[in-house]
């Protein structure tokens, strides 16, 4: 079964925006990139010391608006869910521009821009990606 990880997303503006959530696919590649990534990091940390962040171009996640049904699962942290479990309508998708994944000690998160908006995803830590993430769906 297909896992779907869905996040909070932080904005720069106090104003209600159409930027409620993201949802990214844990397909076996993302998700061995992601860990690639963040042993990358740990590496050039150990050369670097003065590293704090390193950013890549990526397209993974898109950003929604929360569907207004009872049904969709509250969502203040991290979470994993079976992709069946949740349905997100297509129309509630909204654009994002300059999409970046940040990866930082132990964890990632995504940065991009809604129209004037600077969006923030909340991070997954490395311990979600070892865990429920990298097992056989």
């Amino acid at each position: 079964m297909a896992k779907l990880i869905l996040l909070p997303v932080y904005t720069d503006t106090d104003d209600v925006t159409s930027y409620d959530l993201a949802a990214v696919q844990a397909t076996p590649e993302l998700v061995r990139t992601m860990t690639r990534r963040m042993k990358v990091f740990r590496q050039a940390g150990r050369r670097d010391r003065s590293l704090s962040r390193m950013a890549y171009w990526d397209n993974h996640v898109r950003f929604f608006m929360r569907p207004l049904d009872g049904e969709f699962p509250d969502v203040d942290e991290v979470c994993v869910v079976d992709e069946e479990e949740v349905c997100i309508p297509e129309d509630y998708f909204v654009p994002a521009d300059v999409v970046r994944m940040v990866v930082e000690r132990g964890t990632a998160y995504w940065t991009a821009w809604g129209g004037n908006i600077g969006l923030t995803t909340a991070e997954v830590p490395e311990r979600v990606l070892a865990g429920s993430l990298s097992q056989p769906s």
